[in-house]
C-alpha cells in the first residue's frame, strides 16, 4: 500500500486531576509517515493473495508479543467474496504464523486465551473454535439451548467454561410499542451464555428480562431492529460481567451469579455524570476493566456508513480511558487517544493496554489497521493492511491484539526449490514456529547420503539460500532442518527436489531410492 505524505501531529486533551496531580496528556508524536513506511516483502512459500501489509511506523518502545489478526474484505455490498486469513505477525509486519481459510467466511476474534490455547469465531457456521499451541483444532464450541452464537466475544475463563454472545430474535408487535412501528418487527436481542467443559450452560442471561426495547438508538420503524448488539464481555475484578453493547451506547455491569443488572453506563439509561468529557462514548467496542480499576474502551463515535469526520463535524474515533466512582456514579474521562487528523471507524476496533503501560488500538473499518501508543501519546508501532481485490474494498481485521506467544506446529517446514538464472534457490519457511534460530541446509543424491551444505541463520518468515554452482550441478535433493534457540533440532522439511533434476529427468531413480 502506498502511505500518502503526511505528519502524525502532536494532540494534547485539557490538564486535569489525576490522583491528586494535574496531568497533561501529549496525543502523539510528530513523525513522517511516507519517509518510514516498510512494506511486506511476498513470499514463495505463502499463498499468492497473502495479505499485503505494511508497517507505517517501526516499533520503537513496544511491549513485548506477536500481533493477532483475523483479516476479511469488508464489503458491505457484498461485490466481491471475502478471502479470509488467521494471523500472527511480528514487529516488521512478517508472519509468524498464517492460515488461509475458506473464501466468503468472515473469521473473527482471533486471540489467545489465558490458558494457552488461540480461539476465533466463525460468523457463517455460528461456532467457536479452539486450537493449541501446535494449531491442531482442539475443541468446537456450538451455542446451547437452541441458539447460534454471534461470536462478538470468546473468553475462557480459568476454571475452562467458555463464555460467549448469541443473537435471540424474536417476532416483536412494535406498533404497540413505537409510534410507526410493523406489527411483525423481527427484533434481535442479546443473549449471554456459558458453557464448562462438558458443554452444560452454567449462566444463560436474556436483555429481554432486563432492557426494554426503546432503550436502543436503532430506528424503532424498522422491520429488523439489533436493538442491543453485543459487542464484547469482560469479567470484572470482582466476577461480575462488563457487557459493550454498541446499539445501546451502554457499558452494562451484570452481577454473574444472578443476572440482575448492577449499574448501566452510557446511552438512554444511563446513570453515571460524565466528567471531562465533552462527548460521551457512542456506538463503543471492546470494554475493558485494567488493572488500574479504570474502564478502557474503543469509542467509534457515531456508527453511519460513509461518514467523514473531515466533513462531518464531531464524528471521531479514539480510545478512552474513565476512572468510574461506582458509589457516586461519575464517569471520568483520564485519558484518550485520537489521530491526527482525526479518523472515523464506524464499525468494529478495539483497545488494549499492554503491561508496560503502552495502549494497541485496533482501528476496525478505517486505516490504519492499528497502532500502539505510548501513555504519553506518542505512537511506538503502526501497521496497516493492504486493500482488497477493488480500492474501495479494504481489508480490515475485527480487533488487532499483542500478546506473548509461543507455537510448535505438527507440520513440516516447506522447501520449495526454486531455478533462479541457472542457478539452484531454496525457499522455506515453518508457519507458526517460534523460537527458531537457524535452519540446517542439506543436499544428497539419495535420501541416506544427506550432507549439511549451509547453515542459515533465520532473519524473518521465509529464509533464502542459494546453492553454490559446485553443489547445485552435484546435488538433485535438498533439505531443510530448523534449530530452536537452545540448539535443538526440530522437524525438518523432507527431501526436495531441485527442478534442474526435474526437468532432467534425473529424479527416477532417485526417487525409486526415497521409496
Amino acid at each position: 500500500m502506498i502511505v500518502s505524505l503526511g505528519f502524525v501531529q502532536a494532540q494534547e486533551i485539557p490538564a486535569k486531576e489525576i490522583h491528586g496531580e494535574t496531568s497533561t496528556v501529549r496525543q502523539q508524536a510528530q513523525i513522517p509517515l511516507a519517509q518510514h513506511s516498510q512494506l511486506s516483502p511476498r513470499y514463495v512459500t505463502a499463498p499468492a493473495d497473502f495479505p499485503e501489509i505494511t508497517v507505517s511506523i517501526p516499533a520503537s518502545g513496544t511491549a513485548e508479543g506477536l500481533i493477532f489478526l483475523s483479516t476479511f474484505y469488508f464489503d458491505l455490498r457484498n461485490q466481491v467474496p471475502s478471502q479470509p486469513y488467521l494471523l500472527i505477525l511480528d514487529n516488521t509486519g512478517e508472519p509468524v504464523f498464517y492460515r488461509k481459510m475458506p473464501v466468503g467466511n468472515p473469521l473473527i476474534d482471533f486471540k489467545p486465551q489465558p490458558d494457552g490455547t488461540l480461539t476465533y469465531a466463525d460468523f457463517q457456521n455460528n461456532q467457536i473454535y479452539v486450537l493449541d499451541n501446535t494449531y491442531t483444532l482442539v475443541r468446537t464450541i456450538t451455542a446451547k439451548n437452541g441458539f447460534k452464537a454471534d461470536n462478538h466475544e470468546v473468553l475462557v475463563l480459568p476454571d475452562g467454561n467458555v463464555l460467549y454472545m448469541i443473537y435471540d430474535a424474536r417476532t416483536v408487535d412494535m406498533s404497540a410499542i413505537a409510534p410507526g412501528g410493523l406489527p411483525n418487527a423481527t427484533v434481535l436481542g442479546l443473549v449471554l451464555q456459558e458453557q464448562d467443559p462438558a458443554g452444560n450452560v452454567t449462566f444463560e442471561w436474556q436483555s429481554w428480562d432486563h432492557i426494554p426495547i426503546t432503550d436502543t438508538n436503532q430506528d424503532l420503524t424498522l422491520p429488523v431492529i439489533d436493538y442491543a448488539h453485543g459487542n464484547s464481555i469482560d469479567v470484572d475484578s470482582d466476577g461480575n460481567l462488563l457487557v459493550s453493547s454498541r446499539h445501546l451506547d451502554e457499558v452494562t455491569k451484570i452481577n454473574h451469579q444472578t443476572g440482575e443488572i448492577m449499574w448501566r453506563l452510557g446511552g438512554k439509561a444511563n446513570q453515571f455524570t460524565f466528567l471531562n468529557d465533552s462527548r460521551p462514548f457512542i456506538k463503543q467496542h471492546s470494554a475493558r476493566r485494567l488493572d488500574n480499576g479504570h474502564l478502557l474502551l474503543f469509542d467509534n463515535g457515531d456508527g453511519q456508513l460513509g461518514d467523514d469526520p473531515a466533513t462531518t463535524p464531531g464524528r471521531y474515533s479514539r480510545a478512552a480511558e474513565y476512572a468510574l466512582d461506582e458509589v457516586n456514579l461519575t464517569a471520568t474521562l483520564v485519558w484518550e487517544y485520537r489521530n491526527t487528523p482525526d479518523t472515523y471507524s464506524f464499525a468494529m476496533g478495539n483497545a488494549q493496554r499492554l503491561p508496560n503501560g503502552n495502549t494497541f488500538i485496533g482501528w476496525g473499518s478505517t486505516y490504519p489497521t492499528l497502532s500502539e501508543v505510548m501513555p504519553g501519546g506518542a505512537k511506538a508501532f503502526e501497521l496497516t493492511l493492504g486493500v482488497g481485490p477493488q480500492p474501495n474494498i479494504p481489508l480490515v481485521s475485527y480487533r488487532a491484539f499483542r500478546f506473548p506467544w509461543q507455537g510448535l506446529p505438527t507440520e513440516p517446514p516447506v522447501l520449495m526449490p526454486q531455478a533462479e538464472n541457472g542457478a539452484t534457490v531454496l525457499y522455506y519457511s515453518w508457519n507458526g514456529a517460534t523460537n527458531i534460530a537457524s535452519y540446517r541446509v542439506e543436499a544428497a543424491n539419495t535420501p541416506e547420503a544427506g550432507q549439511t551444505i549451509a547453515t542459515q541463520d533465520k532473519s524473518g518468515f521465509e529464509e533464502r539460500t542459494v546453492i553454490a554452482d559446485a553443489d547445485a550441478q552435484q546435488y538433485c535433493l535438498y533439505r531443510v532442518t530448523p534449530i530452536d534457540t537452545a540448539g535443538a533440532a526440530q522437524r525438518s522439511s523432507g527431501w526436495q527436489m531441485a527442478q534442474r533434476c526435474i526437468k532432467q529427468r534425473l529424479y527416477l531413480p532417485l526417487m525409486a531410492a526415497a521409496e
